[in-house]
């Protein structure tokens, strides 16, 4: 049964949106405001969430890895990310009944920040080559004027997960955060994640993979007219 609710004035289906396997991996089945309503419905709960970004690596990476597979079913919000499991889901599913569009990671915590500026919610970057969360959230802060608690970066095999959590819960202080993305790459961020969201004060963590490189303009995206094809990677 689907249940409907007005939010300023707009019919809003609150149920979870349907949830399709592709090769074992769950990937929820929305549009990209479906996703954006979900997301403010985590920050609301009072609880610690966490998104993930599944595209075709994350696929594989889990037919191999069981603690990978294991996570990313787990997860509050799997959002596809990779116009592969798109056209994957076509194949298995038919055009109907198939995910109805792509959301990369970049894309996502593009929409994120925007709604976070909105709302004043405050967010945390984590992870990427030395100086590169720093630059990401400087260009962030000029483009939104987002509140960036704080940025700290390191691969996550350098650092050890005490050493890591005490400087964030430095930097974000006492009231804690609502939102903290973590560019590790696939595997490695959402085991992170896994490990530590419970003993850091953020409401929920995104994994980003490699979108700190992209928005921070160390690594250039494809031209606008590759990632309408879906050929972007």
């Amino acid at each position: 049964m689907k249940i409907l609710i007005y939010i300023k004035g707009r019919l809003v289906n609150t149920n979870n949106m349907e949830r399709i396997s592709i090769l074992g991996v769950g990937v929820d089945n929305g549009s990209k405001q479906e996703v954006l309503e979900k997301i403010t419905r985590l920050v609301a709960d009072g609880k610690r969430h966490y998104i993930v970004t599944p595209n075709p690596e994350f696929v594989i990476l889990a037919q191999k890895d069981k603690q990978f597979a294991k996570i990313l079913a787990e997860a509050d919000l799997a959002v596809p990310d990779g116009v592969g499991l798109v056209l994957a889901s076509r194949l298995l599913y038919g055009r109907k009944k198939s995910l109805r569009e792509r959301v990369t990671g970049v894309d996502l915590m593009m929409e994120i920040c925007r709604v976070a500026n909105k709302r004043r919610w405050s967010v945390f970057f984590l992870g990427a080559g030395e100086g590169v969360a720093e630059k990401c959230a400087r260009k962030f802060k000029e483009r939104y004027g987002l509140a960036v608690v704080g940025t700290h970066s390191g691969w996550a095999d350098r650092l050890g997960d005490d050493e890591n959590r005490l400087a964030i819960k430095k930097k974000i202080g006492l009231k804690g955060c609502h939102f903290i993305f973590v560019a590790y790459g696939a595997g490695k961020q959402e085991k992170w994640i896994k490990r530590n969201l419970a003993k850091i004060p953020v409401k929920v963590a995104v994994g980003v993979g490699g979108a700190f490189d992209f928005l921070s303009g160390e690594v250039n995206r494809a031209p606008e007219i590759i990632r309408q094809f879906g050929l972007e990677w």
